[in-house]
């Protein structure tokens, strides 16, 4: 059956194929809820009007689909049109039975379409359907291969010893100490609870992100006028669907430290964390982040994944596993050869 691929604006599309592309996400091979229309419609409604989709039919089913943003880069000091994927999460959601013949239509398509001559794709799950599927359908002279890493993975274990390796000696009684020396602080057992659905949280969430250095630098949330309603609609999205999760490290009415996470699948994923840098001596931030691996154990996902690259990051050292990955250029159609001629 031929695969049709649409190239639409997200803020036009029709509400059949925005129905369909919830089907497709909760059916995906590989979830990855950074590109499902919970997080993209925000994005296109707020931050990039002209945000793409594009999307890959079987008859009237969405089976693949893939957002885009254009933009120019460099290759050799020439500046091209390119492609690229909004987020480092790259992997696409695809339908597992016609992984290989969508994602081969949807690169013919901007192949075809011009005049983006260059898709930058970040974030490929390494070792997923998708990339087994890319690997087969696109030619190894039209890819370059620009990174391979991991990021923090937490698989779930039959006894929680996750952090058996890591919380040893001097580390795990120092953590011990902070958390002793904060009840006392506070007079307050330090415990984690859960405020998802809660009214107000998402707002408490960005009041104290913004209260320490991220506000301080410009990056929280609600140092951009166009960012906060994004990140209110996202959790919305989610919460809506019971796929938020609002983690805060407390001890009685003190907030020491939050996280938010999206659920898909069998799996959670980090969406953004944030601490009270009044007690960044005791380490709240990884105090939050030990409670939330029991956490995780006592619930009903299999694993977790985060796609933080900052190094300062405790699950880089907390979380025992890792989820490798793969970013590509892609080269799209004949005017390579014109543009090495030029170069």
């Amino acid at each position: 059956m031929t695969m049709r691929v649409e190239l639409t604006p997200v803020r036009d599309l029709p509400p059949r194929t925005i129905d369909a592309w919830h089907e497709l996400a909760a059916r995906a091979a590989e979830p990855n809820p950074w590109f499902e229309p919970q997080l993209i419609r925000p994005i296109a409604q707020h931050l990039v009007s002209d945000l793409m989709l594009l999307a890959a039919f079987r008859a009237e089913e969405l089976v693949a689909c893939l957002p885009l943003m254009r933009t120019r880069m460099h290759w050799k000091r020439v500046g091209v049109p390119a492609w690229i994927v909004p987020h480092p999460c790259g992997t696409p959601l695809v339908d597992g039975l016609h992984a290989e013949d969508a994602l081969r239509a949807m690169v013919d398509c901007l192949t075809r379409r011009g005049p983006e001559i260059l898709l930058s794709w970040n974030g490929i799950a390494a070792d997923g359907v998708a990339m087994a599927a890319l690997d087969r359908t696109v030619a190894v002279s039209r890819r370059q291969m620009m990174n391979e890493g991991s990021w923090p993975f937490l698989r779930r274990r039959a006894e929680p010893t996750y952090l058996d390796a890591v919380l040893v000696g001097k580390r795990r009684r120092n953590l011990q100490r902070s958390r002793r020396l904060l009840q006392d602080r506070l007079d307050e057992p330090v415990r984690l609870v859960d405020h998802a659905g809660e009214p107000g949280v998402v707002d408490r969430f960005l009041a104290l992100e913004a209260s320490g250095y991220k506000g301080r630098g410009g990056t929280a949330i609600l140092s951009d006028p166009h960012k906060p309603d994004y990140f209110r609609d996202v959790c919305a999205g989610f919460a809506a669907h019971g796929r938020l999760r609002i983690l805060a490290l407390e001890a009685g009415d003190t907030t020491l430290a939050m996280k938010c996470q999206m659920c898909a699948g069998d799996g959670v994923f980090e969406l953004k964390v944030g601490f009270d840098e009044r007690f960044a001596t005791f380490s709240p931030g990884v105090l939050l982040e030990i409670d939330a691996v029991s956490w995780f154990h006592d619930g009903p996902y299999k694993w977790a994944v985060t796609n933080t690259l900052h190094a300062q990051s405790p699950l880089h050292w907390l979380w025992p596993d890792q989820q490798p990955f793969s970013s590509m250029d892609m080269r799209l159609g004949r005017a390579w050869r014109a543009l090495k001629v030029l170069a």
